[in-house]
């Protein structure tokens, strides 16, 4: 058996636990595992554990001279408190026989346990309440058990200052007259009266009798952490009662808790929980801005209100104004007008009426590649003839969208004006504008003011010498698919007098054009008129016109935009 010098650490050690660490340092030698123990100190409960060898622990570095580890089983939990400490069983099972060998190691080694015990013995006696060397007593007794049981321990009040059990607190005892008030109280409503911050029914009165500024009464909650956390939670104010089975239930609760602990930018939050059907359940979180019921989509920032199920006013719901848009200007794309549009901030009710949708930062999309999420992404839903590739003369409808899980934001672009291909989990859509590409296929150069589109150079989409008199649809320069307002510019010419035209809507009465019923017109020769207008469009985009005479000698029609309801209607 190896001989070993006995060092002169304090045969106790202890640590304060990370998360999930198992092994432990101790710094003092033993000859046997079973030398050592091991308490394990639940930092929420405070419960002391003792561990067991094997089940719960191995030790290793046994005989080495500066000590070594001790494994756990079981990985302890942040804080808690790993106590190592030497305890030699204490006993002499053998002795030297006489005229025997008498060798070195076998003496060592009696000697080393000796020197472990005393070291031993010295650390508890460091912790233990002794009497100064100075002090002339003797010795302190405390007494039996049926004379203490109930009692204060005390010190005579005399030279001997002997160990003593009393009733109460003596005369001669060094507390303060309040102090001695609170210990004689006979029970826990009269200690309450005698510290004042209980009412009579129970409650607790905090007084501040301060006639200045200052904040007033506050009852502090502090969790002092030497390595604070995200999510850390810093305390709770339970309201419980009992229930018809006499059991404890926690029928309400507020916890807060750490939402950031980064120096400068730190962010707390406040949770309110109460207990519906048997079990407990969050109704209110504060961090940024207030949820109520756990929303979906969480946090929408300073200032906000997130409600799960809706507002309510008198038993009645109040909802988003339905069809509500504000922003999401559309507009060519400077670096590349002919294939890319720019969306403005902006905001939108879906069009289920439920969500108002918001657009916290301008994109790019690319109507030449198919959708991806982000700015400077495609855009194209797949409704295109060949996936990726605008189609040449073609609408195209662009949809602000949303992903209810995550709540993020982006734009489509459909050649559907009703019902896009929408991507993977985007399940709220809203119809915002529409682009149209030319033969190239090109984006048509436009300007959008609110709800108003219009064409950077109008376009002539009617140029007829001979107009009907019976009256004669014309498809317009405006979004296919939807009903718009068109804004016209219409013209003519009359050879003879009293000759007039007429634009109507498809979808109404093909009225009759006449000197009380005209648009552009003349009771006199070759007159030309000009004027602009407004008139409701038809899903394909049409209008009719009617002409009263047929000495018109031409009628044109240049579409300057649209007014586009973007999606109120739907």
């Amino acid at each position: 058996m190896a001989e070993i010098p006995i060092n002169a650490a304090v045969p106790r050690n202890q640590w304060t636990a990370t998360a999930a660490q198992t092994v432990f340092a101790y710094e003092w030698p033993i000859f046997d595992e079973a030398d050592i123990v091991i308490t394990q100190t639940d930092d929420i409960s405070g419960v002391v554990t003792v561990l067991a060898i094997t089940a719960d622990y191995t030790v290793q570095n046994v005989g080495a001279e500066n000590g070594g580890t001790i494994t756990l089983v079981s990985g302890a939990l942040v804080d808690d408190i790993i106590t190592l400490y030497r305890s030699v069983i204490i006993k002499r099972l053998a002795d030297f026989e006489a005229s025997g060998d008498f060798r070195s190691a076998t003496l060592n080694r009696e000697m080393d346990i000796f020197t472990m015990i005393m070291q031993e013995a010295a650390r508890d006696w460091a912790r233990a309440i002794l009497l100064d060397p100075s002090d002339p007593t003797t010795g302190l007794i405390i007494p039996l058990p049926a004379e203490r049981a109930g009692k204060f321990i005390a010190f005579s009040n005399d030279a001997t200052a002997q160990l003593i059990v009393a009733e109460s607190i003596p005369d001669t005892a060094v507390v303060s007259a309040f102090g001695a008030t609170l210990i004689d109280d006979a029970d826990a409503d009269t200690a309450k009266a005698t510290l004042q911050i209980f009412n009579a029914d129970g409650g607790i009165t905090f007084e501040y009798t301060d006639d200045g500024a200052g904040e007033g009464p506050a009852v502090v909650a502090d969790r002092i952490s030497t390595s604070p956390l995200q999510s850390d939670l810093l305390g709770s104010f339970i309201w419980r009662g009992r229930n018809d089975a006499a059991e404890e239930i926690d029928y309400a609760k507020i916890l807060a808790g750490i939402a950031d602990v980064t120096d400068g930018s730190e962010d707390g939050f406040l949770r309110v929980y109460i207990v519906r059907g048997g079990a407990e359940v969050e109704i209110l979180r504060l961090i940024d801005g207030m949820q109520i019921g756990l929303p979906t989509g969480g946090d929408k920032g300073a200032g906000t209100l997130n409600v799960a199920n809706g507002l309510y006013d008198n038993d009645v719901r109040l909802v988003l104004p339905r069809g509500a848009i504000n922003g999401l200007i559309l507009s060519n794309n400077t670096t590349d007008a002919a294939k890319d549009i720019d969306i403005a901030v902006g905001e939108a009710v879906d069009d289920g009426g439920a969500v108002m949708m918001k657009l916290t930062s301008a994109l790019t999309k690319r109507l030449d590649e198919s959708w991806a999420v982000g700015t400077d992404a495609g855009a194209l839903d797949g409704t295109e003839s060949v996936a990726g590739t605008p189609d040449a003369d073609t609408w195209y409808h662009i949809w602000e969208i949303q992903r209810s899980d995550t709540g993020v934001v982006d734009i489509l672009a459909s050649e559907s004006a009703t019902a896009p291909t929408m991507p993977t989990n985007y399940d709220r859509k809203r119809r915002i504008g529409a682009v149209l590409f030319d033969a190239t296929p090109d984006i048509l150069a436009f300007h959008q003011f609110g709800d108003e589109f219009f064409w950077k150079s109008r376009i002539q989409d009617v140029n007829t010498t001979t107009p009907s008199l019976a009256g004669v649809s014309a498809e317009l320069s405006v979004p296919l698919g939807i009903s718009v307002i068109a804004l016209l510019n219409v013209s003519t010419n009359v050879g003879t007098p009293s000759a007039y035209m007429l634009v109507t809507a498809v979808d109404g009465e093909n009225e009759v054009p006449s000197d009380a019923n005209f648009d552009v017109g003349s009771d006199t020769d070759s007159t030309r008129q000009v004027t602009e207008i407004k008139r409701p469009t038809n899903t394909s985009g049409e209008i009719r016109y009617r002409s009263s005479d047929a000495s018109v000698t031409f009628f044109r029609i240049k579409t300057l935009g649209w007014i586009d309801p973007r999606g109120r209607n739907s």
